[in-house]
């Protein structure tokens, strides 16, 4: 009895992967797109990804209501993007009925989004802008700005000259990185007591 258990589990895992629902592809996919998985992607069909983008592990993307995101951009890791809500004003269930508000997020070119941010249903973040780890995005960013905090507020703007120069370079990190021109550089390095006190050499 127990052997025929074992193989009514596995049978029915084989049945549930065979009747699994067939992946739909992304509404437009550019070149060189870096998803870290693992990474969950509700309604790909309203997924709208440009060039050169890069998904650090753990996020998560509800594009019911379509998301579309710029080339050039960075997603930190656990990073979280709604674009959708659900009805509970006049609603005709609890906690909320089956009516879903859908409201697309945009996010622009060359956005660098920390790890474990948030971005709720609705918002628009302008090319250029810096989304620092933790916040939560309530309402829109212009491009360039730097946010933080929860709501996300502004806390200073990037040098937009700078930046205009570096693009028209064509110095995108994803596309240099992704054409082997490029490789992180670090600036600093770990304090050298830090390994003498674990018992380790530094490195030279």
């Amino acid at each position: 009895m127990p052997d025929f258990d074992i193989f009514r589990r596995a049978l029915g895992r084989v049945i549930r992967w065979a009747l699994r629902p067939p992946f739909k592809p992304f509404a437009a996919r550019g070149r060189n797109v870096v998803i870290i998985e693992p990474c969950t992607i509700n309604y790909p069909e309203r997924m709208f990804f440009g060039d050169d983008i890069y998904i650090g592990p753990n996020a998560s993307f509800n594009s019911v209501g379509g998301i579309r995101i710029g080339s050039g951009t960075i997603f930190g890791p656990f990073v979280h993007v709604y674009s959708g809500n659900h009805r509970y004003e006049e609603a005709e269930a609890l906690p909320f009925d089956e009516h879903e508000y859908l409201r697309p997020v945009d996010i622009g070119a060359n956005v660098w989004i920390g790890g474990d941010v948030v971005i709720l249903p609705g918002v628009t973040i302008g090319e250029g802008a810096v989304v620092a780890g933790g916040a939560v995005v309530l309402n829109d960013v212009p491009a360039g700005a730097v946010v933080g905090g929860f709501p996300a507020k502004q806390l200073k703007q990037r040098d937009m000259e700078h930046y205009a120069r570096l693009k028209r370079e064509g110095k995108i990190l994803n596309a240099l990185v992704g054409a082997g021109k490029n490789r992180p550089k670090p600036i600093g390095e770990v304090p050298r007591q830090w390994y003498v006190d674990a018992g380790q050499r530094p490195p030279e």
